[in-house]
């Protein structure tokens, strides 16, 4: 994917440090720094949730510095039918630094919806195994699972807000998030976009 794709061109990439606002929909209260992300695609997509041009910035930016960790399905998460999803039967935690193999799984999988928020992707230095299960998958709305999670020997986590129109970007060492800001820029310029870094009313409108 690039910039001129037909999915869309990348004309902005917005950032708002240290978001607390509640319609997010996203955890505030949590060790470290925060980052809120959004986009302007020319033209507006018509679905929720992240353009494939966004995806492939965002994705590819955390795969050059972390490894990705995120749940893959089984094909019996795909017939759970609300059923509690349990790591070993409907789904695995993949890890992986190869952006095209993640960004499909991360942003369409059915069994954990980015526009619904049911997607996680845990970031960790590269080499390193994280031993995770059903609970971390609830980050989102128990965010006291960032702690659980930092223990484990995760450095970040990526998670989608409200609608999956917005994405959140937490680092539990601050000083990681300069340079995960770094990379982000970098792409999104090689994708001919503008950054700008925001205060939360003008992210809004911005």
């Amino acid at each position: 994917m690039n910039g001129s794709s037909g999915d869309g061109r990348l004309v902005r990439l917005k950032f708002c440090p240290a978001f607390t606002r509640a319609e997010w929909q996203l955890p505030t209260d949590v060790p470290g720094a925060r980052l809120l992300i959004g986009w302007r695609v020319e033209p507006p997509p018509v679905d929720a949730g992240v353009p494939p041009v966004v995806a492939d910035v965002l994705v590819r930016g955390l795969c050059r510095q972390a490894l990705l960790s995120y749940p893959s399905a089984s094909a019996s998460a795909n017939s759970a039918s609300g059923r509690r999803l349990r790591a070993g039967r409907d789904f695995d935690w993949k890890s992986t630094q190869d952006a095209r193999e993640a960004i499909p799984e991360i942003f369409e999988s059915p069994a954990f919806p980015w526009d619904l928020q049911g997607q996680v992707v845990v970031l960790s230095p590269p080499g390193t195994r994280l031993v995770l299960d059903e609970r971390h998958l609830e980050v989102v709305a128990r965010p006291e699972l960032l702690a659980t999670l930092q223990a484990l020997g995760a450095t970040g986590l990526l998670l989608p807000g409200v609608d999956g129109d917005v994405a959140a970007l937490y680092t539990f060492d601050p000083g990681d998030m300069p340079t995960l800001i770094g990379v982000l820029y970098a792409l999104a310029e090689e994708a001919g976009a503008d950054c700008v870094s925001l205060t939360e009313p003008d992210f809004m409108t911005g």
